[in-house]
């Protein structure tokens, strides 16, 4: 599997051209496995987070209907529970984190699959949830939950080799102040991986709510809930993102940022991957 790295718009656009014919066949190994109509199937592949060869579990659930499927968010592994998604995004951050086993890691969910998937692999992982004015920042409330708000991190300065956030920025009204927080808690040459809604045509960011002067939240397209651990009422999505993301994460002083982009039918990593990569300067 080849793992590009990629740091703009016209980048990606470069990297789409050079790219385009082995991703027209990737695209129609795809569509050739699709059923006939919207019954569940399965697509195998070798899952990285299970480390052998399995049978995918897929459906056309939280997409738009048959034919169209969500891959992003579908292709489970049977064994570990991650769809494509999270074992990319795990595939990635262990190719690229120079991470060991000691290392103070942080991720920003503690009910998921993905939590306690890397909590076997890292004593030292640190998870948490936000849990609004239950407990206070920083402690446990009665289920062994940590409370934290992205925007306000109880971490000391300068303490954490590893950051993870796997969509959850999109849910983050004052993202830019959870992006200070996670530079200012990563040690000197610590990374940051994340994932979020990200619409890889648009340079900009798509906003699709905001709070106006009087702090009443807007809609300025359809609202968009994504499913949440600890509710089901879900949680409101403010926004996709756009390159100038990664352009925003230098200004607020990350050495570098950038998108590792990649696909694999023989991985199930079906469509092109997006997994950001922002280095603390040493």
């Amino acid at each position: 599997m080849k793992v590009y790295s990629v740091a703009s718009f016209d980048e990606f656009q470069r990297h789409c051209e050079l790219s385009a014919t082995a991703y027209s066949e990737h695209i129609q190994s795809l569509e050739d496995v699709l059923p006939a109509d919207d019954r569940p199937f399965t697509l195998r592949g070798y899952s990285c987070s299970a480390e052998k060869e399995v049978d995918f579990y897929c459906d056309f659930n939280w997409g738009s209907g048959f034919p169209n499927m969500n891959w992003r968010e579908r292709v489970v592994c049977p064994i570990t529970h991650l769809n494509n998604r999270m074992r990319a995004a795990l595939h990635v951050f262990e190719l690229f984190s120079n991470v060991y086993d000691s290392d103070s890691i942080y991720i920003m969910e503690q009910t998921t699959p993905m939590y306690s998937f890397l909590r076997n692999r890292y004593p030292n992982l640190i998870g948490s949830e936000y849990l609004g004015d239950v407990v206070p920042l920083g402690a446990l409330d009665d289920r062994g939950l940590r409370n934290e708000d992205a925007t306000r991190l109880t971490f000391s300065d300068n303490s954490l080799s590893t950051i993870l956030s796997f969509d959850v920025l999109e849910h983050i009204y004052d993202y830019k102040s959870a992006l200070k927080e996670c530079l200012r808690a990563l040690k000197p040459g610590g990374s940051f991986f994340f994932t979020a809604p990200f619409n890889p045509y648009s340079v900009e960011n798509i906003e699709r709510a905001v709070f106006d002067e009087q702090g009443q939240l807007k809609h300025l397209l359809a609202p968009e809930y994504h499913g949440n651990p600890l509710s089901s009422e879900g949680v409101l999505c403010f926004r996709h993102y756009g390159w100038s993301l990664l352009r925003e994460l230098r200004q607020i002083g990350f050495a570098e940022a950038k998108a590792l982009v990649f696909f694999s039918s023989a991985m199930g990593y079906c469509t092109r991957q997006l997994i950001f990569h922002c280095r603390k300067a040493s």
